[in-house]
């Protein structure tokens, strides 16, 4: 059994469509089974009534939460579901009929004992892609981000990570990394946050070309951000993960002309302090450190 993990902040119609397609998949295309749950994240359009429509009731669960961030309504999904492999769809996502039997096939037949995460391909609002597939490219010293870069590769290919717009991995491994356990504020830094943890713990990230995703949204965002979000997030994750060497980086990569000292300064204090308890589970849990993760990847050539 695997599981679809949906977080939803005022996305009606798209939501309706994502559920929609789901459920006409099962009906049409059966496979091993699967369910959806639904983390309304403090919405005030009619993602309630939809929700609670007797139909969508017999074949979603929802979790109703007040403004949580994407990172944390994931994270509740994660830890209410039943699947033994997990689907991070956003809100605004179409896959073809047979989306989840490749993937299945791939997680369960060749990576099970390595996998962290399998990232697969974007196609944005259904203009096909014109290569086969994308990687991440880690942009850590200057602010711990990644960013989508073109793959010229056709097969299952390791890499640092990828986006999080629609992704899939092990319930138990996501749980044992702790998932996004950091307390991330709105959106932003979560991708390369999990992904590197996933490698910290000696788990590996996959890009399945074999499989691909329509993103749908438009440019309103659900979830809110802001540059000062981002740079928060990605300053916490850098100290988490990297400790304050790591952490200082970003924080000099911004400090440049334009950005206000005062509000960057309140920004990195509350980024460490914010991040200081995950910090220390992280190095008492982790198998490697963050240089380390590094030095592996560039010795075996994966693209970071």
């Amino acid at each position: 059994m695997y599981s679809v993990i949906i977080p939803a902040k005022n996305e009606i119609p798209h939501l309706w469509y994502t559920v929609h397609m789901i459920r006409q998949m099962w009906e049409h295309h059966p496979d091993e089974g699967g369910e959806i749950i639904v983390i309304d994240d403090g919405s005030t359009d009619f993602t309630q009534t939809f929700l609670n429509d007797w139909v969508i009731k017999g074949f979603v669960k929802s979790i109703r939460t007040e403004g949580v961030s994407g990172p944390r309504a994931r994270q509740l999904g994660a830890e209410a579901a039943r699947g033994d492999v997990l689907f991070f769809f956003d809100a605004h996502i179409l896959v073809a009929h047979d989306f989840f039997n490749k993937a299945l096939h791939t997680i369960r037949n060749r990576i099970w004992d390595t996998v962290g995460t399998v990232h697969y391909p974007i196609c944005w609002n259904g203009i096909l892609m014109n290569h086969a597939a994308t990687h991440y490219v880690l942009t850590l010293e200057k602010n711990f981000w990644g960013v989508n870069a073109v793959g010229n590769f056709k097969e299952l290919t390791e890499t640092a990570g990828s986006g999080h717009g629609c992704f899939a991995c092990r319930r138990d491994r996501f749980l044992e990394v702790g998932g996004y356990r950091a307390p991330f504020v709105e959106y932003g830094g979560e991708e390369t946050y999990l992904n590197l943890k996933m490698r910290m713990w000696g788990y590996r990230n996959y890009c399945d070309p074999g499989v691909y995703y329509l993103h749908c949204s438009t440019r309103n965002q659900a979830y809110h951000w802001s540059n000062d979000t981002f740079f928060r997030n990605m300053a916490m994750t850098a100290y988490i993960l990297g400790d304050k060497d790591w952490s200082d980086k970003v924080y000099e990569s911004h400090r440049g002309p334009g950005a206000n000292p005062d509000v960057l300064a309140r920004l990195y204090e509350d980024a460490v302090t914010s991040g200081e308890e995950e910090r220390q589970w992280v190095r008492q849990n982790a198998r490697l450190t963050l240089d380390e993760v590094l030095a592996d990847l560039k010795a075996r050539g994966v693209p970071h």
